[in-house]
């Protein structure tokens, strides 16, 4: 017959014999009453909360062990258990936090860490898994990744998948991805956010449009030469994105043209006044001396070609000064008779609109149908 109970070791009495009633029950009644000492320091025991039980803890809990939670530890089958803090009734009524602390140092200590662990698949039995430090936060708040791996300065944490951890990866080209992106396109920061600039079309360059502003795609283009026609040249489709504009000629054979003309103009056509033009001629002679004019002009920007016997080259230079207004200027070179004979001059122009055409015509006379033209513009 038993004279203690199970689990308390409480002195059962023996009815009609037992002559130490008293002090056995007061003795039972104060390991019954120490279980419920305030700080948890009382009668050591085991606790069954039934299904459909409540353990409600207005307190504090302390376990200086391990907390399992779930059911079936150790057995074949076990339950997923949850933590959550306590749930709202009433409309549009906010949940409080749930709040995680590491344990608390003191001065310079700070305090611990705050470890999540899992364990990886392992080989086949029925060995349990060793459990393995995947996620960390130290008390300076920084994140920890496969065990104490921080990372260095200025890294992101890079996803592996859903089969492998994460890792600290420096920002390259392979962590930033931007929608639609295609070889050749390029990365620029936007006003809010970084931006895909595509591709341009060959031959194309990259062109700031200043502080404030997106980068574009520039036209720097030769179109293809022509041959200089009797009655000169036109060229249509010029960009406004063109900023500098060169006009190359070679051996021009001015025919019957003492003059030549160059115009620019705007989608309602080129414009034949307001020029502020002049262009000067000078000859060296084998004596050692020479001679020299000027012509000017306000249709266009002139080019004195001076004579009718010698073939010329040179270049014409548009430049934009902001706006619609445009500087020229001019070189040509050519010899006469054994004499080296220079042309030269500029001018300036304000256009009533966007530059997208010019031409270079003969201002009397006619051009030989010999020579070629081009024109160049950034």
């Amino acid at each position: 017959m038993a004279t203690t109970t199970a689990n308390l070791g409480l002195t059962l009495p023996t009815p009609n014999v037992d002559s130490g009633w008293g002090s056995t029950l007061n003795t039972d009644f104060t390991l019954l009453d120490d279980l419920f000492t305030a700080n948890g320091s009382g009668t050591s025991v085991g606790l069954q909360v039934g299904s459909g039980k409540v353990l409600n803890a207005g307190g504090t809990i302390i376990a200086g062990g391990t907390v399992i939670l779930g059911s079936g530890d150790a057995t074949n089958t076990v339950t997923a258990p949850t933590i959550r803090g306590a749930a709202r009734t009433g409309t549009n009524a906010a949940g409080a936090n749930l709040t995680i602390d590491a344990a608390n140092g003191t001065g310079l200590g700070g305090s611990g860490k705050i470890i999540l662990r899992t364990a990886p698949v392992g080989t086949t039995g029925t060995v349990a898994n060793t459990m393995a430090s995947v996620f960390e936060v130290n008390s300076a708040g920084a994140i920890g990744i496969a065990g104490a791996n921080y990372g260095s300065a200025n890294q992101v944490l890079l996803s592996g998948g859903s089969s492998a951890a994460p890792s600290w990866s420096d920002v390259d080209g392979s962590v930033i991805t931007i929608p639609s992106q295609a070889q050749g396109d390029i990365l620029y920061r936007g006003a809010s956010a970084w931006e895909r600039l595509a591709a341009g079309t060959s031959g194309q360059a990259l062109k700031t449009s200043g502080s404030g502003a997106d980068p574009v795609w520039s036209d720097v283009a030769t179109q293809s030469s022509q041959t200089i026609g009797p009655s000169g040249n036109s060229f249509t489709g010029i960009p406004s994105t063109a900023r500098i504009i060169f006009i190359s000629i070679y051996e021009l054979d001015p025919s019957t043209a003492t003059l030549a003309t160059m115009r620019i103009g705007t989608s309602s056509g080129y414009e034949t006044s307001g020029y502020v033009a002049s262009s000067s001629w000078f000859q060296k002679d084998s004596g050692g001396g020479g001679d020299g004019l000027t012509t000017q002009s306000t249709t266009g920007f002139v080019v004195d070609i001076f004579s009718t016997t010698a073939t010329l080259g040179g270049v014409i230079t548009l430049t934009n000064v902001g706006g619609n207004k445009w500087a020229a200027s001019h070189g040509f070179g050519m010899v006469i008779s054994g004499d080296p004979t220079t042309v030269f001059g500029g001018g300036s122009k304000e256009l009533s609109g966007t530059l997208d055409r010019l031409q270079f015509i003969p201002t009397n006379g006619i051009f030989s149908a010999s020579g070629s033209i081009s024109v160049t513009y950034i």
